[in-house]
């Protein structure tokens, strides 16, 4: 069976981020992209305000068309490139 890898790019607005999974699709074999901005995403009506810390923010946006389309690819697929402006670093 097919198992896919997921590389998800995450940075700031105007970052590079779709530029970048565009550029390394063409170095990766059978990929398939997925980027944040060809989707609608609005805040779902239960959302915090937009100052709420992220820890306590989960789930603020529907994202539910976009995971539509990545189970359509996963394992079907060797690499699929995900941009995504949402993330969080974790230090140790």
């Amino acid at each position: 069976m097919l198992k896919s890898y997921v590389i998800v790019i995450s940075g700031v607005t105007a970052s590079g981020k779709t530029t970048l999974i565009q550029e390394l699709s063409h170095k990766l074999p059978d990929c398939s992209l997925i980027s944040f901005d060809d989707y609608s995403i609005d805040a779902l009506p239960s959302a915090p305000p937009i100052d709420t810390p992220i820890q306590e923010a989960v789930n603020q946006y529907d994202i539910s068309m976009l995971m539509d389309d990545f189970l359509k690819v996963y394992n079907k697929h060797h690499f699929i490139l995900v941009d995504f402006p949402f993330g969080i670093s974790m230090t140790h």
